[in-house]
């Protein structure tokens, strides 16, 4: 049975052979999802709980970094996102006992957790931010009537 539901295979012996190894199949349709990525990992658009942590968790970063945003900051941004959601929900699901967690795992997803965040030079104060041009200018206007003796 394929990833549609039904026992039609499209280009015989060969994609049969693959599927069962587990590697990257061409769909039988164009546009459709390949069958070794799971459904949920489209579904970032902020319609399942995680969606919506990654989300928030993203907007937390992102005003920590401040005026930060070329693209590889911005993708280290989403990467420590995700990992920190799946962190706290790993997290969750131990302390709850569902679900059997290695705490190995935790530990490795946490060490790899601190490292982007060394990277993205979370670990370090940020400093102030210098003021915007309208305060810049009011500041040196005010100067400049007072006779810049104060």
């Amino acid at each position: 049975m394929n990833y549609w539901g039904n026992n039609r295979v499209s280009s015989g012996a060969k994609v049969t052979a693959l599927a069962e190894k587990n590697q990257h199949v061409r769909p039988a349709r164009m546009g459709a999802r390949p069958a070794t990525v799971p459904a949920r990992a489209y579904r970032l658009d902020g319609r399942c709980k995680a969606a919506r942590a990654i989300k928030a968790e993203r907007a937390r970063l992102l005003a920590a970094l401040g005026s930060r945003s070329d693209p590889l900051t911005l993708a280290r941004v989403d990467e420590l996102a995700q990992l920190r959601v799946i962190a706290a929900e790993m997290r969750a699901k131990a302390l709850v006992g569902t679900v059997t967690v290695d705490t190995d795992r935790i530990a490795k997803l946490q060490h790899t957790i601190e490292r982007v965040s060394r990277l993205l030079g979370l670990d370090k104060p940020r400093e102030p931010m210098p003021p915007d041009l309208r305060t810049y200018l009011a500041g040196r206007a005010s100067l400049s009537t007072n006779g810049g003796n104060e």
